[in-house]
C-alpha cells in the first residue's frame, strides 16, 4: 500500500513537472512573438492569460504607434513648414482675379520665429482701386476711426448714453480687464467692447501676437469658437491707405437645431496712426452681395442649414506697453447674426458675450506660450484653488481644453 501511494506520488510530481515545463514554453513563444511584432511595427494581438500579459501587449501597441506617428512627422520644424507654405502656396481667388499677396517672406533665424516680420506686408506696391482683382468695398481708415472712437466713448462714463445712438454700459470691470456692453435700436444684441492685457514668454515682439491673431492656420490652433470654415478667399496688397487688404470666409455652429451662420468679410491689417503710439490694427467688416458673389460665396436664401450673418465691425486692436513682452489688446465686435435666433439664446449671447473676450485673450496668450514651448497652455479648473495663475490674473473661473499646439 505504501508503495502503491510513493508510486502516485511520483506519477503527480511528474505530470506537474511536466505541465510547469508546457507553461513555460508557451509563455516563451508569445514573448518572442510579442518582440517580434513590435519590431515589425504590427498590432500586438491581446491574450486573455492575465492582466499583466494584456497590460504589457497594451504597452507594446501604443509604444508603435508612437513610432509610427513620430515617423510621419515632417523632417522640419513647424515654423519653417509655415514659412514654406507663405512663401510658395497662393490662396484662392476668384477666376480671372490675380492675388497680389507677396509670396517671399524674409528669412527668419532661431528656432522659435513662427511669424513673418509684418513689416514685409507693407512693402508691396499700394493698389487702387481701379487697379485691383476685386473692388474695395470698405474704407480701412473709416473703419478704424468708427473704432477707435468707440473705445474712447467707452472709457469717458460721461459719453455712455447717446453716443451714435447707443447706450453704453460697462458690464466687467477687473482692471485692467474691462468689457463693455453698447446697446443699439433694432439689433438684439449689443455691441462687445474688450480691453485686455496679455503678457507673452520670452519678450516676444508684438508681430508674433498679431500674426497669432492674423493668420487664419494660426488662430485656428487657439480660438476655440466652433469653426466650421474659416479661411482666405482673396488675397489683395497694400491699399492707398496703407492697409493690407484681404477677404475672409468664416461659418460657426451655434447650437443643435439652430442653423450654422457664416459670413464673408473684408479685412484690414494697418498700423496704428502716429498720434495713437505704436501698435497694429486688425479691421473687419461684411462684404457686399454683389462682392460675394464675385468670389463664388452668394448669400443662399433658400439654405436651412446656413444663414448669411452681417459683421457691422469688429477690430482687434494690440499696442505694446511699458514692460516689455507686455501688449495691451483692445477688441470689438458688432454683428447681425440674422433671424430665426430664439431669445433664450440671445440671452445666452449676452452672458457669454461678457466672458468671451477675455477667454480669447487667454487662449492667445497660452498659444503664444506652446509656440515658444512653455508649458501646455491653460488647463481646465474647476475651483479657485485649482485655477491657474491666468486664470487668478484675469479673475475669471474658465473652463476649456488644453490649447492645441
Amino acid at each position: 500500500m505504501v508503495e502503491k501511494d510513493h508510486i502516485f506520488q511520483v506519477h503527480v510530481l511528474a505530470c506537474c513537472i511536466t505541465l510547469a515545463l508546457l507553461v513555460w514554453r508557451s509563455c516563451s513563444r508569445a514573448r518572442r512573438h510579442s518582440r517580434s511584432a513590435a519590431s515589425r511595427g504590427a498590432p500586438v494581438p491581446l491574450a486573455s492569460r492575465g492582466l499583466a500579459q494584456d497590460l504589457a501587449r497594451e504597452a507594446l501597441n501604443r509604444e508603435r504607434e508612437q513610432r509610427s506617428a513620430v515617423a510621419l512627422q515632417p523632417q522640419y520644424p513647424r515654423h519653417e513648414l509655415l514659412q514654406r507654405l507663405w512663401r510658395g502656396v497662393a490662396p484662392t481667388v476668384p477666376k480671372g482675379g490675380q492675388s497680389l499677396l507677396p509670396l517671399e517672406a524674409p528669412e527668419q533665424s532661431g528656432p522659435s520665429t513662427w511669424w513673418p516680420e509684418l513689416e514685409h506686408l507693407f512693402r508691396g506696391d499700394a493698389k487702387s482701386a481701379e487697379d485691383a482683382a476685386v473692388p474695395i468695398g470698405a474704407d480701412a481708415q473709416e473703419l478704424l476711426t468708427r473704432a477707435l472712437a468707440l473705445l474712447e466713448a467707452c472709457q469717458d462714463p460721461s459719453r455712455h448714453q447717446g453716443f451714435d445712438g447707443m447706450s453704453i454700459r460697462c458690464v466687467l470691470q477687473k482692471p485692467p480687464n474691462l468689457v463693455w456692453f453698447a446697446d443699439t435700436t433694432g439689433n438684439p444684441l449689443p455691441v462687445v467692447i474688450s480691453e485686455t492685457v496679455i503678457q507673452t514668454p520670452n519678450e516676444l515682439p508684438i508681430d508674433a501676437v498679431v500674426w497669432a491673431m492674423y493668420s487664419p492656420t494660426e488662430r485656428l490652433q487657439w480660438d476655440k469658437s466652433p469653426w466650421v470654415a474659416h479661411e482666405i478667399l482673396y488675397s489683395g496688397g497694400v491699399m492707398d491707405s496703407g492697409a493690407v487688404r484681404d477677404i475672409l470666409y468664416s461659418r460657426v455652429s451655434i447650437a443643435p437645431g439652430i442653423s450654422d451662420r457664416d459670413l464673408i468679410q473684408e479685412r484690414f491689417l494697418m498700423k496704428l496712426p502716429e498720434e495713437q503710439g505704436d501698435g497694429y490694427a486688425i479691421l473687419m467688416c461684411s462684404c457686399s452681395d454683389e462682392l460675394a458673389a464675385t468670389l463664388g460665396r452668394p448669400a443662399d436664401t433658400s439654405s436651412s442649414t446656413v444663414v448669411r450673418s452681417k459683421d457691422l465691425l469688429s477690430a482687434y486692436i494690440l499696442r505694446p506697453r511699458e514692460a516689455r513682452g507686455s501688449f495691451c489688446l483692445q477688441t470689438l465686435s458688432q454683428k447681425d447674426v440674422g433671424s430665426h435666433v430664439p431669445s433664450f439664446l440671445q440671452h445666452m449671447a449676452r452672458s457669454v458675450g461678457k466672458r468671451k473676450p477675455l477667454e480669447m485673450a487667454m487662449q492667445l496668450q497660452s498659444h503664444c506660450e506652446q509656440r515658444q514651448g512653455y508649458g501646455a497652455g491653460v488647463k481646465k479648473a474647476t475651483t479657485a484653488a485649482a485655477a491657474t495663475p491666468y486664470q487668478r490674473t484675469w479673475g475669471i473661473n474658465v473652463e476649456m481644453q488644453t490649447a492645441r499646439g
